[in-house]
């Protein structure tokens, strides 16, 4: 189970973290309030524009915390045990989390904030990484997640057929099944997904078609080092991971040749792309924290540096990160310490 223990430290407009919040316009300098001073193993990070919300899964101590997004708490939505993966339904009305603890993805109302559904996976099913193409979500999950020697696996949950089918894909061509799935979904094409295993060094990204209702392998990519998040552009043509030479590597969907490099310092460590293609890559324990590019050039346009003043920010890395919806800014998760595990 891939697990980061984090000491937060959060930024609307910019930055965001578990510990601090950071507000700023891209352009601006960073300020500090305090939030969360612990906020324990991330699992997973979501901003939900509609509701103006931050949530962020602690699967450490089984809960969701709500801010909105300047860092301020809103709510803790507890008894979720093990709960990492996080994603949105289309139209934010609903935030589905997937809760390894209970073998089960659950809804959550995004305006009341409280539990509305539950989807029993079935046992031995415990899923850890989440993602959604139209109604159906596709989850990575391990078979026990309390071990290290484990299986794993990728299923699917039918969001809106009555009886909400659950299935379950055990092996996959060329997928090691013993390692926790990263997943991406195209979003032009739900039957395309993109895979890879996030402890294997170094990394195979694999790319499969769905569309004849059995898997076919596209292709593969293997990254130079350990590849941490992956990414479609949202035209749907480029996949983007974090597992380069001291960069972000961009692939073709077609093939998953290398089309760019984004040079990101000692290691890239996060990664998200915004609706227009501009790519933010975080870095781990280096200055700067964040560089912005525009797709296809390798000079960045921006680079951010954190304020991170605070106890156990300084050289912090920067994972989680994400851009608020209809807007230019963008909101990460800094911390100092992570640890990689199945």
């Amino acid at each position: 189970m891939l697990k980061r223990t984090l000491r937060v430290l959060t930024a609307a407009a910019l930055v965001v973290t578990g510990s601090t919040v950071l507000a700023a316009q891209p352009a601006s300098a960073a300020t500090i309030s305090n939030l969360n001073p612990y906020l324990g193993s991330v699992g997973g990070f979501v901003v939900d524009g509609v509701h103006q919300r931050l949530f962020t899964s602690n699967n450490s101590t089984g809960e969701i915390v709500v801010t909105d997004l300047i860092g301020t708490n809103v709510k803790r939505i507890d008894g979720l045990k093990d709960v990492a993966g996080l994603v949105l339904s289309a139209d934010s009305s609903l935030l589905y989390a997937a809760v390894g603890g209970a073998d089960e993805i659950v809804a959550i109302d995004t305006s009341m904030l409280e539990q509305v559904a539950e989807y029993p996976l079935g046992d031995g099913v415990a899923p850890q990484t989440l993602v959604r193409a139209g109604d159906t979500l596709w989850f990575g999950y391990l078979v026990d997640p309390t071990t290290t020697d484990t299986a794993a696996g990728i299923g699917t949950l039918d969001l809106a057929g009555s009886d909400h089918a659950v299935t379950v894909l055990t092996q996959l061509a060329g997928r090691d099944v013993e390692h926790l799935p990263l997943l991406a979904v195209s979003p032009t094409d739900p039957d395309l997904l993109a895979t890879v295993e996030t402890v294997a060094y170094p990394s195979v990204v694999r790319l499969y078609d769905f569309s004849s209702g059995t898997a076919t392998l596209v292709a593969s990519h293997t990254a130079t080092g350990l590849v941490n998040n992956l990414v479609f552009t949202s035209d749907g043509t480029r996949l983007i991971e974090d597992g380069g030479n001291q960069a972000a590597e961009e692939l073709s969907t077609t093939d998953l040749s290398r089309v760019q490099e984004y040079p990101a310092g000692l290691l890239p460590i996060g990664l998200a792309v915004a609706d227009d293609g501009t790519i933010a890559i975080g870095h781990a324990g280096d200055s700067p924290d964040v560089t912005l590019y525009r797709p296809g050039s390798s000079e960045p346009i921006k680079t951010l540096s954190l304020n991170k003043s605070g106890s156990g920010y300084n050289h912090a890395s920067v994972h989680f990160l994400t851009f608020e919806p209809g807007s230019e800014r963008v909101i990460a998760l800094a911390y100092k310490y992570f640890v990689f595990t199945k």
